[in-house]
């Protein structure tokens, strides 16, 4: 294949389908694109388009790309550090191949906290950019790296490759603001308007690096199978890997900003960590933590919101990626049931709580046969659950009957024997001459008199209806933005393709680079 100087003022070498160069020995070199003004201002990528009028290049969805994203403290790159970086590997057919993110030490001060979410204490111990270099390098090479928004990658890219005092690649790099803005019209280009427009559905987690390279990921994939004319791939060829075979994978810190109940708590925060190609290193003690934290829950028959947001914590500290996650998570949920009674033995409100259990592991189908035959549970007011969790025992007295009705009713189990897994034991005989009251003492649980079960029974149920006005209101917000984005969709996702493409530009500071493709 030769290359018409007639046809094409592209700087580029024609890719074969397989991502390598069909000429490289003999098609000629362009000193650079025809451009009607200034320069494009990229510093480690070439630009790379996807045109809808050259029958040169190659098929898009046979390459292989590398979305990556990025969150900043500031937006200097002299000043400002990444904080956060995600890449995701797929081909352009939509055949995902690899995932990565980490939260990174800026080793400067947070900033831009309301925009990404990070505080300082979620970075501290995290890796550095030097520490995720490698296997940055191994993620963005042998494909066409993609960015929404590009330039901004790209400064604060060259600036972190000059604090390493490493000399930067030259990578092939394709734009998805650049190529919309040529491809479509409408009345925004932000990342979230395309998304909503390809797709109906808002971005989850949006500002997350992950969340937003799995949007750009999508919107690129997009893109080319919706066209209405094919789109071809003019650009340099992909950059061959590094050698870093004898460099291991290093570790990552990767994150859940959200999680979801009805989709489940630990299945939906798994969703948020990245399904990665690489074998990333685990930290011992926080992996070991989150197993003791996961067993006890599952042993207490519930995990709430706290569990869930301490797992979370964990798991970022123990490196861990979502393949890891749920393997964790089943081998926990598959002891539980090796060392319970006999599930034939259980209660309907015990197979209840066990499929919730299931639920939020993100075990479906196990859910599914736990709940298979009963009836559907009644439905209990927040105040009616406020002390669940809780095992009390009680000495076998009249006088305790109302404490111990008052605790069923919210949601309290009462002890038939005691073990140590009793949070306190109720009593009038203090002095422990009963056998229960001296069962107690032996095993160290907590004894108390009635006056004080009966205020720390109501302090819990008030803490409770606390928490639940609180989660009222903020539901109460929540669907106050839904509403307000809601408004906007008839304003800022209506695009629709141009009849006959732009010229791709460029943005700088000086002015405006346009590339003639055509």
């Amino acid at each position: 294949m030769s290359i018409d100087p007639r046809r094409s003022r592209l700087p580029i070498r024609v890719l074969a389908a397989g991502g390598h160069s069909a000429a490289d020995r003999t098609a000629p070199r362009w000193s650079g694109p025809k451009k009607t003004s200034g320069q494009v201002p990229l510093s480690i990528f070439e630009p790379a388009y996807l045109s809808r009028y050259h029958n040169l290049g190659v098929n898009p969805r046979a390459l292989t790309f590398a979305a990556i994203d990025l969150a900043t403290t500031g937006l200097n790159p002299g000043r400002d550090r990444i904080c956060e970086i995600a890449v995701v590997r797929f081909r352009g057919d939509g055949t995902e191949l690899g995932e990565y993110a980490t939260v990174v030490d800026p080793q400067r001060p947070m900033g831009a906290t309301e925009f990404h979410g990070l505080e300082g204490s979620d970075v501290k111990g995290a890796p550095t950019f030097a520490e995720v270099l490698p296997d940055l390098m191994r993620l963005l090479s042998n494909a066409i790296v993609v960015a929404h928004n590009l330039l901004f990658v790209d400064m604060f890219l060259k600036a972190e490759f000059g604090r390493t005092g490493q000399v930067a690649p030259r990578w092939p790099g394709l734009c998805t603001l650049v190529t919309t803005q040529a491809q479509l019209d409408g009345p925004a280009y932000s990342l979230r308007s395309l998304h909503r427009t390809f797709t109906g559905e808002w971005i989850t987690d949006a500002h997350t690096a992950l969340s937003d390279c799995r949007a750009t990921t999508t919107l690129l994939t997009q893109l080319i199978d919706r066209s209405p004319s094919p789109l071809r791939y003019l650009g340099p060829p992909m950059s061959d890997a590094p050698d870093l075979a004898d460099t291991p994978a290093g570790r990552i810190a990767a994150r859940a900003p959200s999680m979801s109940a009805p989709e489940g708590l630990l299945a939906s925060m798994a969703r948020r960590f990245p399904l990665t190609e690489l074998d990333h290193p685990t930290v011992t003690g926080p992996a070991q933590e989150y197993e003791q934290t996961l067993a006890l829950a599952l042993d207490a028959g519930r995990i709430t919101w706290d569990t869930a947001w301490t797992l979370a914590r964990l798991a970022q500290g123990a490196g861990m990626d979502q393949a890891f996650l749920h393997r964790t998570n089943l081998l926990a949920w598959r002891h539980m049931l090796h060392t319970a009674p006999d599930p034939a033995s259980w209660s309907e409100g015990r197979r209840h709580d066990v499929a919730r259990l299931a639920t939020h592991l993100g075990l479906v189908e196990h859910a599914r046969s736990l709940s298979h035959g009963l009836p559907t549970p009644a439905v209990r007011e927040p105040w009616e659950s406020a002390l669940k969790g809780w095992r009390l025992g009680f000495d076998d007295t009249p006088e305790l009957s109302g404490l111990k009705d008052l605790a069923l009713r919210h949601g309290a189990s009462i002890a038939k024997r005691l073990t140590e897994t009793v949070r306190m034991f109720v009593t009038a005989d203090l002095a422990g001459r009963s056998s229960s009251a001296a069962k107690a003492h032996e095993l160290g649980i907590r004894t108390v008199s009635p006056t004080e079960a009966e205020r720390e029974l109501r302090s819990g149920i008030e803490a409770a209806a606390q928490k639940e006005r609180q989660l009222a209101e903020q539901q109460a917000a929540l669907e106050e933005q839904r509403a307000a984005e809601s408004a906007e969709r008839e304003a800022y996702f209506t695009h629709a393709w141009r009849a006959h493409e732009q010229d791709p530009q460029w943005g700088q500071d000086s002015g405006i680079a346009t590339i003639k493709l055509h």
